[in-house]
């Protein structure tokens, strides 16, 4: 979802955002969106929220994450209201089947894509499955299909939380996103390069 938010701000803030990066994105939805929301629900009825929380989170995380962020995470996301968590999953879906194509075709910044798992779609259900350079791996396809300037970083043997299972990955990644923003701000003519007073970068 952190996608999601990262990508509507860039759009929303056009003169501001300057390069945003994708840290284990995914695509949840297409098609008919409250079809998919129905879906969904029952889905979740049918599991049980507990059933549901441990399905989404559990895999998530490696053997080598860190037991303690695990745990503070996953006890977060049990914490949260049920109803609140049907809303933001519901919202989720309805952002991937409606908004992905329109929002995401307007991001004209450097965009870095890092990741590390995928979330792979079997029968009725999915599965959060590591990710490989050699995945099929649809939302970077539409990605590239709608011109967006983005590089890929595939990052192995670790969990959803690149942040916290390997950070030395993405200040590397974020490190390359300014090196690529100051090219494109050099290549650029003088009356579109971003201003430097308010750049800012989204991850």
């Amino acid at each position: 979802m952190g996608t999601m938010i990262a990508t509507e701000i860039a759009i929303q803030a056009l003169n501001v955002v300057i390069g945003i990066a994708l840290i284990d994105g995914s695509r949840v939805a297409r098609g008919n969106p409250e079809e998919a929301i129905v879906k969904s629900n029952a889905r979740f009825q049918q599991m049980g929220f507990a059933g549901c929380i441990e399905n989404t989170f559990m895999p998530m995380f490696q053997p080598s994450s860190d037991e303690k962020e695990k745990k503070r995470i996953i006890d977060r996301a049990y914490a949260q209201p049920e109803a609140i968590s049907i809303e933001k999953l519901s919202s989720a879906i309805r952002w991937c089947a409606s908004d992905f194509e329109c929002q995401y075709s307007q991001l004209k910044v450097p965009v870095q894509v890092v990741q590390s798992t995928h979330i792979h779609s079997r029968g009725e259900g999915s599965k959060r499955v590591p990710a490989t350079v050699e995945m099929h791996i649809g939302w970077h396809l539409e990605l590239k299909s709608f011109g967006v300037d983005a590089e890929f970083d595939f990052v192995p043997d670790c969990g959803h939380f690149i942040m916290l299972d390997k950070p030395e990955v993405v200040n590397a990644n974020i490190a390359r996103l300014l090196k690529r923003i100051d090219s494109a701000a050099a290549a650029a003519p003088a009356a579109t390069r971003y201003p430097s007073d308010s750049a800012q970068s989204i991850e």
